[in-house]
């Protein structure tokens, strides 16, 4: 979940400092279960956001969790100076579409109530709002309530990835 405060601002200018993108790419042969894949829990997924034209790291999203049930959670953030220019909505189109393709059944999101971007970013990528959550998360030491959003296989539908978004 991302908070958008300056404290989490600096430490997001501060992960583009320290830390190059940590990318590991999910196995072939991952274990597959009735259609699902159960591998994708025991790696580490962290995709990273670049711009198309300087190459330079924009953000980062990756998956947090993925059930037995095949329900798979991911998460981003993107550097302050790299937001309003379509890359966490492109960015969640492409996860989800991979995640969709490994056999997830469900995927969602979790943002913070007031975060009006990251709202907008869910819509964007087709996500629907199923429900606020109140008093669900601390952040910074204080409660938050916690907006879900989800995508169906079935029904999810948005635009094509290579198109502009």
């Amino acid at each position: 979940m991302h908070v958008p405060t300056q404290r989490s601002d600096a430490i997001t200018r501060s992960r583009l400092r320290t830390r190059s993108p940590t990318l590991r790419p999910l196995s072939t042969n991952s274990r597959r279960t009735g259609g699902r894949s159960r591998g994708l829990a025991h790696h580490l997924v962290l995709p990273a956001i670049v711009d198309a034209t300087s190459g330079e790291l924009a953000g980062q999203c990756g998956v947090d969790d993925w059930s037995k049930a095949g329900v798979a959670q991911f998460g981003y953030w993107l550097a302050p100076t790299a937001r309003g220019r379509g890359y966490a909505t492109r960015a969640v189109i492409l996860l989800t579409r991979w995640l969709f393709e490994l056999g997830a059944a469900r995927v969602f999101l979790t943002i913070v109530a007031d975060n009006d971007e990251s709202v907008a970013v869910a819509r964007r990528a087709g996500f629907v709002y199923e429900g606020t959550m109140r008093s669900h998360a601390v952040w910074q030491d204080q409660r938050h309530d916690v907006m879900w959003f989800a995508a169906l296989p079935l029904e999810w539908t948005v635009r094509g990835a290579d198109e502009r978004t």
